[in-house]
């Protein structure tokens, strides 16, 4: 190779490093490290490697992974370089929230009861959450409670996914198909009454078998029918927790395969790269440009 294509390899970014003719590939895996060669940040290759340190993997995967895939050696501290250099962002983002606190989005996985909770929320408001609108809860213990206590405004709403599974599953395979269909009329009223008259209905129907089902949905019906008083735009958005457990289920995806975190940066960074990596897949709502104008009606 000659000392002009060397020069030219060394200028490349990480982008064009891919696009790289095999002989030229091969040169730079000979180098025994990509650091060698270009003493800039890189642009499109930095997005690769936060790809991968956003799903969990070590350094050493990400090495074996690029050399495996590009056929090029990182360096450990070029990896640690470019996954370092995020916690700006991570740190931006954070003052980002409590400046703008109106926009912030918080994400609170865990359990425990009232006391927890509390803490938590009272954390959220110190740090500048000043009003909650709607919360939708999936049955955790105390979390309702504490909302109510800390959030003295805010409409507390079960999750009539979690409560449809809860009552299920005290029905035999060969019923269920015929309960769920004739639970639907009642969180599908048009009020609070017609959703009573219709659990009544439904009490007639299947109380001798199923008795427990009735006692669940009355047991939890002061926060089963808050958004029955909502139109339909609001809720479509606001009647399960879905979204934000499939949310947390990719969080959970990328810190499982870590035994530990050496500091909290560390584990603030992978959540961060985690999130950031869910926005491609998170799809707006049916209807959604009718749902904001109902949001401004209702505040």
């Amino acid at each position: 190779m000659t000392t002009t294509t060397r020069s030219r390899a060394a200028q490349l970014t990480s982008s064009s490093v891919l696009e790289l003719d095999p002989g030229l590939r091969g040169w730079i895996s000979s180098a025994r490290s990509i650091s060698r060669l270009v003493s800039f940040a890189f642009v499109g290759f930095d997005e690769k490697i936060l790809a991968l340190y956003s799903r969990g993997l070590s350094v050493r995967d990400i090495r074996a992974h690029l050399q495996e895939i590009y056929g090029v050696e990182v360096s450990p501290d070029l990896i640690s370089r470019v996954s370092g250099a995020v916690m700006d962002d991570v740190r931006r983002v954070g003052g980002h929230a409590r400046r703008r606190p109106r926009r912030a989005r918080h994400v609170v996985p865990g359990i425990g009861g009232r006391k927890f909770w509390m803490q938590v929320l009272n954390d959220l408001k110190q740090r500048g959450v000043r009003d909650i609108l709607i919360c939708c809860v999936d049955g955790l213990a105390g979390f309702p409670e504490a909302i109510e206590t800390i959030f003295r405004k805010t409409t507390v709403q079960t999750c009539i996914v979690h409560l449809i599974r809860a009552s299920l599953k005290y029905v035999p395979r060969r019923d269920r198909e015929q309960v769920a269909r004739d639970l639907k009329p009642i969180y599908t009223a048009t009020d609070a009454d017609h959703a009573q008259a219709e659990l009544e209905t439904f009490d007639e129907k299947w109380g001798a078998r199923f008795p427990v089902i009735t006692q669940q949905w009355l047991n939890a019906w002061e926060h089963v029918t808050p958004f029955l008083a909502f139109p339909a735009e609001v809720r479509r958005v606001s009647y399960t927790t879905n979204a934000i457990e499939a949310l947390n289920r990719q969080l959970r995806k990328a810190i499982k395969t870590k035994g530990s975190f050496p500091t909290e940066d560390v584990a603030r960074k992978l959540v961060y790269l985690a999130l950031r990596d869910a926005v491609p897949q998170w799809t707006r709502c049916r209807n959604w440009t009718t749902a904001p104008l109902a949001f401004k009606i209702l505040r």
